[in-house]
């Protein structure tokens, strides 16, 4: 019953172009929890065009407050590679240690950007914790600011929904290339899905918006569901639409064929999309909130900001991810190589994927933890 989904070529990251946007929420710096744990907290907008609309990212951090706190981090090869099979603990009081972080895999800092040297190239600040990150963004990032800001998607369950956030793990300031360069904002991700033969079907597209429904599951590391801890990779329901030609029939048919058709178990096949998310409610005042809800902040049950950034948070705001193409990947030795799309068959059966919520702790104590060979998961076991 224990989970046993190991993940392969499996990618979940978001990449954005667009012009930041600083409001009073954005920074939540120094806060203690009721166990001690002191935090900050970064809910980053950025205004990524027409298109994409306001995209939400965020980043937080903090540290236990009697001092034990520790980041599990990895180390790297002789030439450089990260090693993730070479485990480090950093106490926190070493994180900014230079002998310490000499030997620590590139990929376990948060990159920032922001700043450039005398011949105008961008200067690099690494963070191993994100709680410092924070504090230098909070100094350096101003509103309107155009920045380059990639992540990792992170997916979890609230009230029965998959929740998709981004993790920030680099921001770089947008340099122009010419004078007469084009700022062109855009918001993309690359993420893999699992199909089954009930994830698409041509009959359910959409004609008005060019678009076929992609019922997919997506897997990432979860501590818990529901209180029953799973401590492994989990297979989440998530919702997406592919774009089609719906005029070109014939060319419909032949994408579907190559791509959707699944005859048994889970395909995995990793997409490039981009996200969509209108009408972002960023200037939200008291007149858009119910009477109730005005007598609950009368009450003093809520004050008003609460309120009014709950209301932001879940706006009516439409929230797409759109897939566009798959990614094409290169397989095999350097006498072999074969370039192909990055599209595995029956990679998993139903089996795999079921997921026994009844385990006791007890079982996990016993068990024995399974490593990705290409997965930063094990860092989230904290």
């Amino acid at each position: 019953g224990l989970n046993k989904i190991k993940k392969e070529n499996w990618v979940s990251k978001f990449n954005l172009l667009g012009e930041v946007h600083l409001n009073d929420n954005t920074f939540q710096m120094n806060k203690v929890s009721a166990s001690g744990w002191k935090y900050s907290r970064m809910n980053l907008c950025i205004k990524c065009g027409s298109t994409s609309g306001n995209i939400y990212t965020e980043m937080m951090g903090g540290f236990n407050s009697d001092g034990s706190s520790v980041i599990y981090a990895h180390g790297k090869t002789d030439d450089g590679r990260d090693d993730f099979s070479q485990k480090v603990e950093v106490p926190w009081e070493n994180r900014e240690d230079a002998t310490t972080l000499e030997s620590i895999g590139d990929m376990c800092f948060i990159q920032i950007g922001l700043e450039k040297t005398e011949s105008g190239k961008v200067f690099y600040q690494k963070f191993l914790s994100e709680y410092d990150a924070i504090a230098y963004l909070n100094d350096h990032l101003h509103d309107g600011d155009k920045v380059y800001v990639s992540g990792t998607l992170k997916y979890s369950v609230y009230n029965g929904t998959t929740q998709v956030k981004k993790a920030i793990n680099k921001i770089t300031i947008y340099t122009p290339r010419s004078d007469d360069e084009e700022f062109k904002p855009y918001a993309r991700f690359t993420q893999s899905v699992l199909l089954n033969n009930c994830s698409a079907s041509l009959k359910e597209a959409n004609k008005e918006s060019g678009t076929m429904p992609v019922n997919a599951k997506v897997l990432d590391y979860v501590k818990e569901i529901d209180g029953v801890l799973i401590k492994g990779q989990y297979p989440f329901s998530m919702s997406f639409e592919y774009k089609l030609d719906l005029t070109n029939e014939t060319l419909c048919k032949a994408i579907y064929k190559k791509l959707f058709e699944v005859k048994s178990g889970w395909t995995q096949i990793t997409f490039n999309g981009e996200f969509v998310e209108s009408g972002a409610a960023v200037n939200v005042t008291l007149d858009d909130v119910s009477d109730d809800i005005k007598g609950l902040i009368k009450a003093g049950i809520y004050t008003e900001e609460e309120v009014l950034r709950s209301v932001v948070g879940n706006g009516n705001r439409e929230r797409k991810m759109v897939l566009l193409k798959p990614i094409i990947i290169t397989l095999g030795n350097d006498d072999n190589k074969i370039s192909t799309v990055a599209k595995f068959e029956n990679r998993y059966s139903d089996e795999d994927l079921e997921i026994d919520l009844g385990v006791s702790e007890a079982d996990f104590d016993n068990a024995t933890p399974i490593e990705d060979g290409d997965e930063m998961d094990w860092l989230n076991l904290v």
